[in-house]
């Protein structure tokens, strides 16, 4: 019989940390707390700048690599995970001073220079030779080259063919956004939503490469059977963006959206989920309804043209929904600030539940732009 203590083990949420030291990641042996202690001093001795809530620029890859840690996973994850950004960072604070003509050219250098850079430490900890080529294409894989769209970058991690380096690289963007989501403070509602929206794409691809390789089946719900690391976190990452969104219908409340519309929306929605056969119209739209549980179809068409920056699409479709919510509530007298929070909280509570549903084995969220789950010929996932 599992426990109530294994039960809050295994549901645990995690919280960040403001940690900006290593000294609990270094639980391996000399040479290899060394090559993480260099790891760690490498990127701190970039300046990166701060993070857009005002933290130092280290929390962030330090979270990354302790939440690799908690799963178990192997010292190159954790390693990768200190080092996962480093690639983009660098380029973004080197761009300042280049051409834009010259970024190709200079993401090849920089990497090659950060390779051999790592090769050096390597040789002289006396670790295997295999260690600077594995994390150099661990972040090479994870990192957002400049010629790339959202899409592309991430698709360039589920069609990497090198087996062991594609399911490190799906580990530590498992952990990125993680931590990504936890700390989405200095947003507004809207660039939260789009923020923890990013995460469905994730958890889609991850979900089905989990099946596909046979390594679990996401129906699997005894908390006692030993998970993977990989298993691990999409859980976690499941719960942390399920945190998120609930979090943003809590701030989109405090605007001042009366409790009954509240009561509506969230009537309308499990009327929308019983009808629409697990949520198959969340990417579609027809004009011509006026039935309250429009409000939530084409809602991933919706966010799905902000990550393809359709800006216009994506504000044209905004602002229909904004335009049917005055006319579903008008008794209210919304304010057009509180015609945009009703839209969030919609949009943040439908989410919230879809991201439930990820525990269906049988369920996945379709019509993205690109992808395995592809609707406009993998524009942004080829070359």
């Amino acid at each position: 019989m599992t426990s109530p203590k294994t039960v809050a083990e295994e549901t645990e949420h995690w919280k960040p940390s403001e940690e900006i030291k290593i000294d609990h990641l270094l639980n391996y042996n000399k040479q290899k707390n060394d090559l993480l202690v260099f790891l760690y001093e490498l990127v701190d001795a970039e300046k990166f700048p701060d993070r857009k809530d005002g933290r130092p620029h280290l929390v962030h890859p330090i979270n990354v690599a302790t939440y690799l840690q908690r799963v178990r996973a192997d010292f190159l994850d954790v390693a990768a995970g200190l080092l996962h950004d480093c690639l983009e960072d660098k380029v973004d604070k080197e761009l300042v001073n280049i051409s834009s003509l010259d970024v190709g050219e200079l993401e090849h250098d920089l990497t090659v220079e950060l390779e051999e850079t790592i090769r050096g430490e390597c040789q002289r900890l006396g670790l295997p030779s295999t260690y600077p080529k594995a994390l150099i294409q661990t972040t090479a894989l994870l990192t957002r080259y400049k010629k790339h769209k959202y899409y592309r970058s991430l698709g360039q991690i589920f069609s990497e063919e090198n087996r062991a380096i594609q399911e490190r690289a799906i580990r530590v963007k498992l952990a990125d956004r993680i931590h990504n989501i936890q700390t989405l403070s200095a947003f507004d509602e809207k660039e939260k939503i789009y923020q923890a929206f990013k995460n469905f794409f994730i958890l889609n691809n991850v979900k089905s490469y989990l099946i596909e390789t046979g390594q679990v089946t996401t129906s699997d719900l005894i908390l006692t059977r030993k998970k993977n690391a990989t298993e691990k976190l999409f859980r976690k990452c499941m719960k942390a963006t399920y945190d998120a969104f609930l979090s943003i219908c809590r701030d989109s409340m405090r605007k001042g959206i009366p409790d009954e519309v509240e009561d509506y929306l969230q009537v309308f929605y499990h009327k929308y989920e019983h009808q629409s056969k697990k949520m198959g119209k969340i990417s579609d739209w027809d004009d011509k309804e006026a039935h309250p549980l429009k409000l939530f179809d084409g809602i991933i068409l919706k966010y799905d043209a902000r990550l393809h920056k359709e800006t216009a699409e994506f504000e044209r479709r905004q602002q229909r929904e904004v335009k049917f919510c005055k006319q579903l509530f008008p008794k209210f007298e919304l304010t057009p600030e509180l015609l945009e929070a009703v839209v969030d909280y919609k949009d943040a509570y439908l989410m919230k539940e879809v991201i439930g549903k990820f525990y269906d084995e049988k369920y996945f969220v379709r019509n993205f732009g690109c992808g395995k789950l592809c609707t406009r010929g993998k524009i942004c996932v080829s070359e």
